[in-house]
């Protein structure tokens, strides 16, 4: 730093710069002081909204279809801050009408950022899914009017979309439910023309038929094993009368009735194997006949059970209809408007002022400590002694001419001025506090879960 090495030197060069120290000071102060009034003041107005029970509780009320409160208010969030709404509302409520050159993109983006959707959270999740008991719905905008109504515009809002979100649900589950029931049906009903279809195919393999397919195989048997000994009977009476040289007419006609006989006992045995072979057949696919009708009863009862399960849920999302239709499910009620604030929020003036202060006296030090530097002058013993490593032997102290004394007293009349200003600057910052309407949001919400207290009590 120069000559500038110890405390007394700092000090020293205070006194002598200290005009210079005072103007910047002052000129700092003053800007930031300008700059801290001319902060737009910002207004929080608040609306509450309350998740009631349903009157009628369990499954019954949700229709079979658990969704959690949460999710829904996400839902909701998402409809409600979507382009076209935010546009309704800001040419609704005339906003940002003061400044002409933003476009309606930054108009939304600044409306999004001015809204908050607070959920309350529930002591604990029901068993009825409501694990969300209110929602306070923040509004902050620079005109306290504006604001208390954009607020109540956005709980209305929400109270709207919430009841249409819910009717919404139940359409969209009832349209879902009865397409699954006409495609089960019609999935039943094929398959049922199926295993119909495939019955009369193999009707003799069917394991009802195996008794009777059997028996008859016994009388096949019988039939067989007679005509066998019949045939054995005609053919030793052919044989003998074969051995007679001259048969008579009476022997040539029985010999001629032995043959038909043969002829037809062949004709009847060869028709019983034929019938045999297939009953053989029939029962050697019994097996696989009746695994494929076992898959084919396996996926009817499937079919069966789908088709009740969707139909007991068709029952219930229609009951939870009529109970939507009559408010008897949890509903979002708007329990407190937004009223316009009486003081404004925590605006940071204070803070900015305070910093300006402190910025504006360290410029002001260090334009001291740069004039300093640019002009090193050696102004005491010490600084000689120092520098040159020399010691003065006789030091004559500087006497100051009478102007130097009047421009002395001015730089101390100034300091008190500055004092003065401080003092002023000081009330300014206090001044520049919101007020107990500060608290805002938090007050709000801890009066909100006073107030929504006997909700998680249900």
């Amino acid at each position: 730093m120069g000559p500038i090495q110890t405390l007394e030197d700092v000090i020293d060069m205070v006194r002598r710069r200290f005009a210079v120290i005072v103007a910047v000071t002052v000129v700092g102060v003053a800007a930031t002081l300008w700059h801290a009034i001319n902060i737009p003041r910002t207004y929080e107005a608040v609306a509450v909204i309350q998740i009631t029970l349903p009157r009628v509780t369990g499954d019954l009320a949700r229709g079979g279809e658990f969704t959690p409160v949460s999710q829904r208010i996400q839902q909701i969030e998402q409809r409600l801050l979507l382009r076209e709404s935010m546009l309704e509302i800001i040419r609704q409520h005339g906003l940002f009408a003061d400044a002409p050159a933003m476009t309606d993109s930054d108009r939304i983006v600044a409306l999004r950022q001015s809204i908050t959707l607070q959920p309350i959270s529930a002591a604990a999740v029901s068993r009825d899914g409501l694990d969300v008991s209110g929602l306070i719905v923040v509004a902050r905008l620079g005109d306290p009017l504006v604001a208390a109504a954009v607020a109540n515009e956005l709980a209305g809002r929400i109270t709207r979309l919430g009841t249409e979100g819910q009717q919404a649900r139940f359409d969209e589950t009832l349209a879902f439910l009865r397409d699954e029931e006409r495609r089960v049906s019609a999935e039943v009903t094929a398959l049922e023309r199926e295993i119909t279809a495939y019955k009369d195919a193999n009707l003799e393999s069917l394991p009802e038929s195996l008794s009777a397919l059997r028996q008859e195989m016994a009388v096949i048997d019988t039939t067989l094993r007679d005509l066998e000994r019949e045939r054995i009977e005609l053919a030793s009476e052919r044989e003998e009368l074969a051995e007679v040289r001259n048969l008579r007419a009476v022997q040539q006609r029985r010999l001629e009735q032995i043959d038909a006989g043969l002829r037809l006992i062949a004709d009847q045995v060869a028709s019983l194997d034929t019938r045999k072979a297939q009953i053989t057949d029939a029962i050697r696919r019994s097996p696989s006949v009746e695994m494929v009708l076992s898959t084919y009863e396996r996926r009817r009862q499937q079919l069966t059970e789908e088709y009740g399960a969707v139909a007991r849920r068709l029952a219930e999302a229609e009951t939870a209809r009529r109970l939507a239709e009559n408010e008897s499910i949890e509903r979002f009620a708007l329990v407190e408007q937004a009223v316009p604030p009486d003081y404004a929020m925590q605006s940071g003036r204070r803070r900015v002022a305070i910093l300006g202060a402190a910025v504006s006296a360290m410029i002001g030090f260090a334009a001291a400590v740069a004039l300093e530097l640019r002009n090193p002058v050696l102004r005491t013993a010490g600084q000689m002694q120092r520098m040159l490593d020399i010691r003065p032997v006789v030091t004559i102290p500087y006497i100051p001419t009478s102007g130097e004394l009047q421009r002395r007293k001015a730089i101390r009349f100034a300091g008190i001025g500055l004092a003065l200003l401080l003092l002023v600057f000081g009330a300014a910052a206090f001044a520049l506090s919101p007020g107990p309407g500060g608290a805002g949001f938090a007050a709000a919400s801890e009066r909100v879960e006073e107030g929504l207290h006997p909700v998680h009590r249900l």
